[in-house]
């Protein structure tokens, strides 16, 4: 069941757009907070299934780069065909924790000065693009990103113990070689029904700042329900919408 349900839908349960648009405001709402404009933010959405996310961010006009990480190829093509008329989009056919340890991995030889650094932020905040490929090392590694994780290994086979290893390490991997602002946006399953795969631990312990946290009917369960009885819905039945900061130079 499970499986045919990743082979059809691209995720185990489909993302409410209502949700989704409740996710994208407190996104940019946690942007403007830092005093910076939307096009100097990279959006990554990892596990993007069929590229619901994906697809609203580029209409929202919010980033400068949105990618799509998905393992799948199913999913990952169907994801590409959706967005394959949107010229600041990629989407990526790749293990997410692979994408994400290139992404920040620098060479000893890659890893910039100060000056070098200084001069990024201020041709970023002149308006000139930094040439843009998803797939090369080290490519966010001086870009703001923000991240979004819908819970994408929920039904895989890991352990808890191996979970919490591979989600440790991704974000260690950010916090490594992170040279701008990183957000990840978190949405861990209703805390009633499954623990969280990425635990605060391992954001703490890399640094990131708990900056806000929201709850959304994100699996759509509540679609049809009038929004006074919305309201009366325990936070604990709805997913929270963790979002966390790291700033390596504030």
């Amino acid at each position: 069941m499970i499986e045919e349900a990743v082979k059809n839908e691209g995720v185990w349960f489909t993302s409410g757009p209502e949700a989704l648009a409740t996710i994208a405001d407190e996104i940019r709402a946690r942007i403007h907070e830092r005093g910076t404009d939307n096009d100097d933010w990279t959006f990554v959405d990892l596990g993007c299934g069929k590229g619901s996310m994906v697809q609203l961010m580029a209409k929202s006009q919010m980033f400068q780069h949105i990618v799509g990480v998905e393992l799948d190829q199913d999913a990952c093509q169907e994801a590409q065909r959706m967005m394959e008329d949107t010229k600041t989009s990629d989407i990526v056919c790749s293990d997410l924790f692979e994408f994400v340890h290139n992404a920040y991995s620098l060479s000893e030889s890659q890893k910039p000065s100060l000056d070098a650094i200084v001069n990024a932020i201020v041709n970023a905040h002149q308006g000139h693009d930094i040439p843009w490929n998803p797939n090369m090392p080290g490519e966010l590694a001086g870009r703001k990103t923000v991240f979004y994780m819908y819970e994408p290994l929920w039904s895989t086979d890991f352990t808890p113990e191996e979970l919490h290893q591979k989600y440790c390490g991704l974000l260690a991997d950010m916090a490594a070689n992170a040279q701008q602002e990183v957000f990840v946006v978190y949405a861990p399953f209703a805390k009633y029904f499954k623990p969280q795969q990425a635990d605060p631990e391992c954001f703490t312990d890399n640094r990131f700042v708990l900056r806000s946290e929201i709850f959304a009917d994100v699996d759509g369960y509540f679609a049809a329900v009038p929004q006074n009885v919305k309201d009366l819905i325990p936070a604990e039945m709805r997913n929270g919408v963790q979002v966390w900061h790291l700033d390596p130079i504030g």
